[in-house]
This record gives C-alpha cells, structure tokens and sequence, in this order.
C-alpha cells in the first residue's frame, strides 16, 4: 500500500542507536527537519496530492498536500525507516515527559495535602492561641484591678501612718492641757 506523507516535523526527534532518549525535541537538526510545506525542498517534482472527502454525501472537502516523497510500506527505504523510527521516538519522549508530569502532579498533590494539613493545624493553633490571650487579658485586667486596690491601701496606710506622729503630738498636747 503506498502512504502519502506532508512532512512537517519542526520538533523532531532523531532516534538513537540506543532504546534511551536523550535529546529533547528540536535539539539536533537535519534535513527532515527542515521540510515543509513552505520549503523549496517539499516541493518535489511529483504532482500535488489532492485528496477528497464527501462528508454528509453534499459536500466535499478537498486537501491539497504537496507531499515530499510517496512512501511503500514493504520497500525497505532507509528514509521511511528514519520516519517511522523519528515518530516511535517522539511517542516514546512525549509517554516519558507524561510519566514525569504524572510523578510530579503526584508530588503536588502530596505537598497541597501536607500544606493543607498544616494550615488547618495552623488555624486551630490561632484560635486556641486567640482563646488564650483573651483569658489572659482578662487576667491582666483583673491583677491590674487588685494591684491598684491594694496600692490604694497601702497609700492611706501609709497616708495614717505619716499622720500618726502629729495626731499623737496633738494628743499629748489635749492631756497636758488637761493635766495642767
């Protein structure tokens, strides 16, 4: 069967000897890289390709696809190979980065869970943290009113203390009047 192919492989992988991939897409060139449909080099010496599908039996839709070359599957063309091996390439890169982003939304969704976890813990601790310092502001302000309570106290004790050697003064004077 003859497959007809438009080329247009910007981010093309070049497969390797080996089965690991190194290189990510686009990082080594050739020249299969560079056909399209733009260049000089796709529009080849054979007639354009015109393909044509009837949808819902009224209308036609034609594709115009200049195609770099005709490839058969059955011949053993080293370019059709270097495709064919280029495409397996790009699936098996695209399967690995999808690995890596599933590890990593993995990962993501472990560290939303523990920050989660840690912000409700976080928001218990601020409300029992909150509790705490309005019972102690209660209890600052009840220590405040004893404090000036007993300040009060004190300052007359010491108010009738002071005045305890003039009152006895007087005293001694009232006797001595009497006395006399």
């Amino acid at each position: 069967s003859i497959i007809h192919y438009s080329l247009y492989l910007r981010e093309r992988r070049l497969s390797s000897i080996s089965l690991k991939n190194t290189h990510p897409p686009g990082a080594i060139k050739d020249s299969i890289d560079e056909l399209d449909d733009y260049s000089i080099a796709s529009s080849s010496s054979l007639p354009p390709v015109t393909k044509i599908n009837l949808q819902n039996n009224d209308t036609a839709v034609t594709t115009n696809t200049n195609s770099t070359e005709i490839l058969d599957e059955n011949s053993p063309d080293t370019s059709y190979n270097q495709r064919l091996s280029s495409i397996l390439d790009q699936k098996n890169y695209i399967e690995e980065l999808n690995r890596n982003l599933q590890k990593t939304i993995i990962n993501l969704q472990k560290n939303v869970q523990t920050l989660e976890q840690t912000n409700k813990t976080l928001v218990e601790n601020t409300a029992q943290q909150k509790a705490r310092i309005e019972q102690l502001e209660e209890e600052l302000t009840k220590i405040t009113s004893e404090k000036e309570q007993i300040q009060s106290s004190y300052q007359r004790k010491i108010d009738v203390s002071q005045k305890i050697p003039s009152i006895i003064k007087y005293i001694d004077v009232i006797e001595n009047k009497f006395l006399d």
